[in-house]
């Protein structure tokens, strides 16, 4: 699997951090408390890991980029703080492109095509292998498929520090992960390829709609045998009977149609009265809200008119009060009067001659107030005979009422009394008629039913023939994968090789190294005795441990370029010799090293290698390299955030 990463650049609070990771062979190496580990978690984390929880970059951290290339696409993952998605953005070699928000944990919904879920399906369908799913129970061919995550292909590309002498790449029995880790192995050996992936995904569609349309059918039997037939002939026949029975109904009916002599029923004179007597009282009540309507105007004007009279009769008076006072001064500038030009007869105020204005208070007084009492009399008396014409309406409304009331309860009585035989019969074979009409259209429809199922059976028949086939298919393309137990014996080779070549304690030229094939341990036999055979977990010291994990990621990947299996070709190793010391145990660090530039010149040049450690080995053969010293709090080597202090 064409896979390498070019460069990471982490944006923290206050600076901008470029790292190039595009040669064969990048070397991390410093102090502890550098933010080394870091780079490798962040670029675990841009392909779906978790981002790292130390304090220093939990508070500093804002985004990171990685630059990969896949297949043949350019892609930028991105991810920011606290994110559980990846942006990311691909472009092929003919300049064709795209950018998706992928999430970690794959979504309901496809969000690329039609098979891409997330960021692991989005890598493989980057990758040309296309979204992996294998079986969850490898002895049951109808068991479903589950997803192969890219997560569980970097148990074997990203050695965490954290894990190198805690497990063998989850392989253990005991651990959950062991199914997923074994199906890798099976991947990447061939024991689990793309067309194997493709025709078990085939048989599983083919068995459950096999399934599916077997359930149909017999759902639909059971529910003709309910109906009471067991075909399609039984339910045809039984239409003609009905149909045949329509039209005696229809025929009796039109007879006794016929034969009936039509005549007024006797309750048509009561319907009449009924329908006068609806006509009156509707024409009453709206005489009654016409009155009212009326009335109330007319209480309206009386009010009006008797407001009228008492504002005049004020006027009357305040006019009589003002007239006979004797002022002195202007009551609104205090101007005084006796300064002023006027006539004896003026109006000291306003000099309005004042035997006039008396006289036209006077005529106006006098001819105003008998015109408002005559208007009030016809108002009040208007008043009274309307309020007496209600009445009388109101309770010939009551009694049209009542009235309308006993024929109504006379017309339903009568009605409930009333049933003749024409009538009934009439009715019943109204009734059957519509009966036998909603039967018809049931069995209409239902009779669809019988051909549907043979369809739905031979359907369900197609498909265990296809499954059938695809079995055989299966069973074919595994056996053509027999060859891959020689791959088994390779890796073991190869394994044993590092081992030996790495100097690993206890371990001699007559020993063994076995593969299991059902769980993928790799095991040491001691003069090849199985009876003395140990694994990781019988490895004895951390160190050992670490150096066993390595070995078999390094023969693992050097298989896999040899070979041109489906791996990513790159491989990060975080503190190789943890546990180990490079002091103590030089020999043992130089021999690995050594080793290492070895493959890396010969069967592992297209193999891109991140390496994370204390101490430097450089390569001397040649090979494509990049070394950076990191030390905490140095100008020269500054760690990753080069500003922080841990304040």
């Amino acid at each position: 699997m064409i896979f390498s990463i070019k460069r990471l650049v982490l944006q923290f609070g206050r600076s901008r951090e470029e790292i190039d990771l595009s040669h064969h062979v990048t070397i991390f190496h410093g102090k502890i408390s550098s933010g080394k580990s870091t780079i490798a978690k962040v670029i675990d984390a841009c392909l779906g890991g978790s981002l790292p929880q130390i304090p220093a970059f939990k508070q500093e951290f804002v985004s990171a980029e990685l630059s990969a290339t896949i297949g043949s696409n350019d892609v930028l993952f991105e991810r920011s703080a606290g994110s559980r998605q990846v942006q990311v953005t691909w472009i092929n070699s003919n300049g064709e492109g795209a950018s998706v928000v992928a999430p970690i944990d794959n979504a309901e919904a496809p969000i690329w095509g039609d098979k891409v879920f997330g960021l692991s399906d989005l890598i493989f369908e980057l990758a040309g292998v296309g979204p992996m799913r294998v079986r969850k129970n490898k002895s049951d061919p109808d068991a479903p498929l589950i997803p192969l995550s890219f997560r569980d292909l970097m148990w074997y590309c990203y050695l965490d520090q954290d894990e190198l002498d805690s497990t063998f790449f989850h392989l253990e029995p005991e651990d959950p992960r062991a199914p997923k880790s074994r199906d890798v192995m099976r991947f990447v050996l061939g024991y689990y390829t793309e067309r194997l992936n493709e025709l078990e995904q085939q048989l599983v569609a083919e068995v459950e709609n096999h399934r599916t349309k077997l359930e149909s059918a017999k759902r639909m039997r059971l529910f003709l045998a309910e109906l009471g037939y067991e075909s399609a002939l039984e339910m045809g026949i039984r239409i003609s009977e009905l149909e045949r029975e329509q039209e005696r109904r229809a025929k009796k009916l039109n007879d006794l149609q016929l034969s009936h002599e039509a005549t007024t029923h006797f309750t048509d004179d009561l319907r009449a009265q009924l329908r006068e007597l609806s006509r009156e009282i509707g024409a009453t009540e709206n005489g009654l809200s016409e009155g009212g309507r009326l009335l109330a105007q007319e209480t309206a004007l009386r009010g009006e008119i008797i407001s009228a009279k008492f504002k005049l009769n004020r006027l009357s008076s305040a006019t009589m009060l003002l007239g006979s006072v004797d002022y002195k001064a202007c009551p609104r500038c205090g101007t005084e009067l006796s300064k002023l030009d006027r006539n004896g007869t003026d109006c000291t105020l306003c000099g309005a001659p004042e035997q006039s204005q008396k006289n036209e208070e006077r005529r106006g007084a006098s001819v105003q107030q008998p015109d408002l009492d005559a208007r009030l009399a016809d108002i009040e008396q208007s008043i009274s005979s309307r309020k007496r014409a209600l009445k009388k309406d109101d309770r010939r409304l009551g009694a049209l009422r009542e009235r309308k009331a006993f024929l109504d309860s006379d017309l339903s009585r009568q009605m409930r009394d009333y049933d003749s035989a024409f009538l009934s019969q009439v009715r019943n074979l109204e009734r059957e008629i519509a009966s036998g009409r909603q039967e018809i259209i049931s069995l209409r429809r239902d009779s669809r039913i019988p051909d549907a199922l043979l369809e739905l059976e031979r359907e369900a028949d197609i498909h265990l023939a296809n499954s059938q086939r695809l079995r055989r298919e299966i069973k074919d393309e595994r056996s053509a994968l027999a060859d891959r137990d020689n791959l088994v014996g390779m890796l073991a080779n190869y394994v044993f090789e590092a081992l030996m070549a790495s100097g690993f304690p206890a371990l001699n030229s007559g020993d063994q190294v076995r593969i299991n094939r059902r769980n993928w341990m790799a095991y040491i036999l001691p003069h090849g005795d199985e009876s003395l055979a140990y694994t990781l977990g019988g490895a004895g010291s951390g160190g050992k441990k670490t150096l066993f994990n390595i070995c078999y990621a390094v023969a693992l990947h050097r298989l896999v370029e040899e070979m041109d299996l489906p791996l990513p070709r790159f491989l990060i190793i975080d503190s190789p010799m943890k546990n180990i010391g490079t002091e103590v145990n030089k020999d043992i660090f130089i021999a690995f090293y050594q080793y290492l530039y070895g493959l890396l010149a010969t069967s592992m040049k297209e193999t891109q290698l991140v390496i994370i450690d204390t101490e430097l080995s450089a390569p001397k053969n040649g090979i494509d390299f990049t070394e950076r010293l990191m030390i905490a709090g140095s100008a020269e080597h500054p760690p990753l955030i080069p500003y922080y202090s841990g304040h």
